[in-house]
């Protein structure tokens, strides 16, 4: 064969090359263990593309859940407000307006005041 690019062979270079080939059938003899490698080799390769195709499968359901949870807490951040307990200076500034509003004690001005977030009987405005 000549070193010249494969734009540039002779087409009497490809005849040349499938003679070489085909007078070389008789020396050319697969081994007795050939097919079981092969089909060893085969069974490799697909046991490693089942636990590629598992490992992705399980990386695309914690991407999932993953999404999932940050969408939940973004909504529930939405209702913050609403569910969430009021703070110790939320219920004592209620308190002293309580207590300034009713005239009462500030002691007992807390009492209705957690009476009332509590849902007890609305005594207090």
């Amino acid at each position: 064969m000549n070193n010249l690019p494969p734009s540039l062979w002779i087409a009497e270079d490809f005849a040349d090359l499938e003679r070489l080939v085909s007078s070389a059938k008789d020396f050319v003899v697969p081994s007795d263990d050939l097919r079981p490698r092969v089909v060893e080799a085969a069974r490799d390769i697909d046991v490693r593309r089942a636990e590629l195709t598992k490992l992705r499968n399980f990386g695309i359901c914690m991407a999932g859940l993953w999404v999932s949870i940050l969408g939940l807490f973004w909504v529930l951040a939405g209702y913050r407000d609403e569910l969430s307990a009021p703070t110790s200076e939320q219920v004592q500034r209620q308190a002293l307006e309580y207590s300034a509003y009713a005239g009462t004690n500030v002691d007992w001005a807390l009492v209705e005041t957690f009476r009332q977030l509590r849902g007890g009987d609305d005594r207090s405005h």
